[in-house]
């Protein structure tokens, strides 16, 4: 069986580490990516079926991201969630987004987004 692929956008590499656990728990096989400029380069020949993007990434707005994200045909598939510890700070780019995860989400958050967007595996 080949397990899901999720991209950690985060330049908080504590916080992208302890949710790459929690994603590994639930049967996805992660990569992280420290800044924007890394998330680029990564985005340009993987496929992600999940992606954590952080919505205050630091140098390259999680804007930038999104717009490529939505420009390549082979990403339309993967599912967005924003990274926030306001959701307030990602509501403008909701619309872009599949849903608004806590920066430390707890287990359960996770899961139930996972279950939303029909990618659970296995519990977190």
């Amino acid at each position: 069986m080949i397990k899901p692929y999720a991209l950690i956008i985060d330049g908080n590499h504590e916080n992208a580490k302890y949710l790459a656990n929690l994603l590994e728990s639930s049967g996805f096989q992660t990569q992280l990516a420290g800044s924007g400029h890394e998330a680029r380069a990564r985005l340009s020949f993987t496929n992600p079926d999940l992606i954590l993007l952080d919505a205050t990434l630091p140098f390259l707005p999680a804007a930038v991201i999104l717009r490529q994200i939505h420009g390549q045909p082979r990403l339309a598939r993967a599912r967005v969630l924003l990274l926030a510890d306001d959701p307030a700070t990602a509501a403008a780019l909701m619309g872009q987004a599949d849903g608004i995860l806590p920066r430390r989400a707890e287990a359960a958050q996770l899961s139930l987004h996972l279950r939303l967007l029909h990618l659970d595996q296995a519990e977190v």
